[in-house]
């Protein structure tokens, strides 16, 4: 890994050390295992460098998936969890192989959504769950990170501009503006969770 790599992975990952990241770790946690059941084989897109899997490991089996080798050569380090460089349009996995597909505020940045979402109906079992938490764009804390030229600012689709992908072929919720940092704000994310019947 290069030190343009390794200070990329450091910074990820600095964030989930800080008071507001563990704040909104310690949150986004309480999301996922109140959609998906312990014990599931989990595939989770857009993983980063495995801050997900460090934690959840004994709750899920979970299969970690992400474009960038240097966040999976952390990840490895960080996590007994499997990680495999791939993307959400070619997910490189045979059909109905897991028993939930998450993506924890990595949608936003998927250059084909529609596909991606096609993929996961592919590899999701029957009765499987896909959950979604994405950045809630009218949140101050959206706004602010967009401001800084943070991550943020590369997000591309929201939750209602994919909610319909997911709707014809899931039976599908949204819940919208939850994990409020700061009384009176929007919440920072909005949630999808999708049944493959």
């Amino acid at each position: 890994m290069n030190e343009s790599e390794k200070l990329k992975v450091d910074r990820y990952l600095s964030f989930y050390q800080s008071e507001l990241g563990k704040n909104i770790l310690l949150r986004e946690l309480g999301l996922v295992k109140s959609a998906l059941p312990q014990g599931s084989t989990v595939l989770d897109v857009g993983c980063g460098p495995g801050a997900f899997e460090q934690i959840l490991e004994g709750y899920f089996s979970i299969v970690a998936l992400d474009p960038d080798i240097s966040f999976l050569s952390k990840g490895y380090e960080l996590s007994n969890s499997m990680f495999v460089r791939g993307v959400a349009e070619h997910l490189p996995f045979k059909d109905e192989c897991f028993e939930g597909v998450m993506f924890i505020t990595s949608m936003e940045f998927i250059k084909n959504p529609e596909t991606a979402v096609s993929e996961v109906y592919r590899v999701l079992k029957e009765n499987g769950i896909v959950f979604a938490i994405m950045l809630n764009p009218e949140s101050s804390y959206f706004r602010e990170r967009v401001k800084r030229k943070g991550y943020s600012s590369g997000a591309r689709r929201f939750a209602d501009d994919v909610y319909g992908f997911f709707d014809s072929l899931f039976e599908v919720h949204m819940r919208k503006s939850l994990l409020q940092l700061d009384e009176g704000d929007d919440g920072m994310v909005d949630v999808l969770t999708g049944r493959k019947y």
